[in-house]
This record gives C-alpha cells, structure tokens and sequence, in this order.
C-alpha cells in the first residue's frame, strides 16, 4: 500500500454548462450538483456544507 503527502486543499468553486457533467460530494456522497468545490491541487471535489464543517 503507497503512503500519501497530505494536502494543503485550496477550493475553488466549478461549474458545468451543461446538463450531462453532475458531480457528487467524495465526503457525504449527496447530489448530484451542477456544481461542486474542488480541490486545485488534488482534484478532490466536496460540497459547499462539507467544506463549512471541515471534514
């Protein structure tokens, strides 16, 4: 099993222009949304509730 750096997440908000991209949150697993944070370094997405509880 590899070891992983931690991440430093910096978020920053996306959006679809479209009806076929949906993104569902990698914490709560809740959506689909039409948009979604994510992270520019890891490509970690979360939701907006997530990111405010700090999990």
């Amino acid at each position: 099993m590899a070891l992983t750096n931690p991440c430093a997440h910096v978020f920053r908000m996306i959006k679809t222009d479209n009806t076929f991209i949906q993104w569902t949150c990698r914490v709560c697993h809740c959506g689909p949304f039409w948009f979604i944070w994510e992270c520019r370094y890891c490509r970690f997405h979360t939701c907006r509730d997530c990111i405010e509880k700090g999990t």
